[in-house]
């Protein structure tokens, strides 16, 4: 950024051509906005002068001389005027700039045969003329120089041909010239360069900004990756374990806020070691995840998956009690048992065997139901899997022993 902000040692604009027309586009606006003022202040200064002609030589041909000169000169600031209306982006360019600024210098040095008895108030508006270009004109540096030269020269060059003047007054006039070229092009050189340093400060800010904001999106991008990992099953996308029994503990306490049921499934996919054992821990792999997308569609928005480990998956679902569970649960079975999946390289069929518990007033966290949950599956399993067995059943198997026992007694 420091070599793209160097300024050449002139004009103060920047060396990187690119720089300098984002400088141009930026302050465009505001160029263009005070090209108009001053172009319109000129234009009517020149229509007032029609006047001061009139009282101090006349009606006379030199009088229309005059005319015709002031009503170029307004003409063609009103057409750049028009012109910068219809296209902002002709400030950019010196051509039509400069154009009217010849004419404007050029009706001010012809003045001065036509008004030959008012050449000390001619060098007055010399001046006026030469600052008002450095100072109003946005024009490149060499071009002002070259105007105001013109200007100088042109105006010396009159007062020795068309004036009565003393030579002492003619060298009067020319320090008086040389010394306002002097200020103006001071004052033009460090104007330009307090603008052109400032933009650059603010195009530095803006980078420093850029790139303080990507490197926030990068941490957040960062942070969300490790926060994908640290609650994300890495391989089917579902929560993990630990992530699960957080969201499950959130929704046990929304669910008794709102005095709702809250259903816990544990579901096991059946010899899933045969799968990894005949067709590879890819393909296994694979069928995970379609496991996992099974689970999704069966599931409600607002139940809670998580992969609890292996082929092991892990079911909340809120609002649920423990019969409409075991329909959920089913129908996942169901849904299971009847897929072809395409990743096995021949036809095999797959089933699972969940076991379902409902939270209780007793439980204070989920992880009580879940052991209980856990036990059904087992249980299921024990039965020759692909089954949904809901803990229900295994309270009356027990409570039927006892009495069977008792009797035996």
């Amino acid at each position: 950024m420091q070599e793209k902000g160097a300024l050449t040692s002139f004009s103060n604009e920047f060396r990187d051509r690119a720089m300098e027309y984002r400088y141009r586009v930026s302050s465009r606006s505001e160029t263009v906005q005070q090209l108009r003022v001053s172009l319109l202040v000129s234009a009517v200064i020149f229509a007032l002068l029609i006047v001061l002609d009139y009282r101090l030589v006349g009606m006379n041909l030199n009088f229309y001389a005059l005319v015709g000169l002031r009503t170029i000169a307004i003409l063609a600031c009103l057409a750049l005027i028009v012109a910068l209306s219809r296209s902002p982006k002709l400030a950019d360019r010196s051509t039509l700039l400069n154009i009217v600024c010849f004419i404007m210098v050029t009706a001010m040095i012809l003045v001065i045969p036509l008004r030959p008895v008012t050449e000390s108030s001619q060098l007055t508006a010399a001046v006026i003329l030469s600052f008002a270009i450095y100072l109003f004109f946005p024009n490149r540096i060499a071009w002002v120089v070259a105007l105001n030269v013109y200007l100088a020269v042109g105006f010396l060059l009159a007062l020795i041909f068309w004036s009565t003047v003393s030579s002492s007054m003619i060298f009067g006039a020319a320090m008086v010239l040389l010394f306002q070229n002097a200020v103006g092009l001071v004052i033009l050189r460090r104007l330009s360069a307090l603008q052109r340093r400032q933009f650059a400060l603010l195009a530095m800010e803006r980078q420093t900004n850029k790139l303080m904001q990507q490197e926030i999106e990068s941490r957040k991008d960062l942070e969300a990756q490790l926060r994908q990992q640290a609650q994300k099953d890495h391989l089917t996308g579902l929560n993990n374990r630990r992530w699960f029994l957080e969201l499950a503990e959130q929704e046990l306490r929304h669910c008794r806020r709102r005095q709702e049921p809250l259903s816990l499934c544990m579901v096991d996919l059946d010899h899933f070691k045969t799968v990894n054992d005949r067709f590879g821990h890819a393909v296994g792999d694979r069928v995970l995840v379609q496991i996992a997308g099974l689970c999704q569609e069966v599931l409600r928005d607002s139940d809670i998956i998580g992969r609890y480990g292996g082929e092991e998956f892990v079911l909340a679902l809120p609002g649920t009690d423990a019969n409409a569970a075991f329909e959920v649960a089913e129908r996942l079975r169901l849904r299971i048992l009847h897929f072809t999946f395409l990743e096995l390289p021949e036809p095999l069929q797959l089933s699972i065997t969940a076991g379902i518990a409902e939270v209780t007033a007793e439980d204070e966290d989920p992880g009580s139901a879940l052991e209980r949950a856990d036990l059904a599956l087992y249980a299921g399993k024990a039965r020759g899997r692909n089954t949904v067995i809901l803990e229900n059943e295994l309270q009356n198997e027990h409570g039927n022993r006892r009495q069977a026992q008792s009797r035996k007694i």
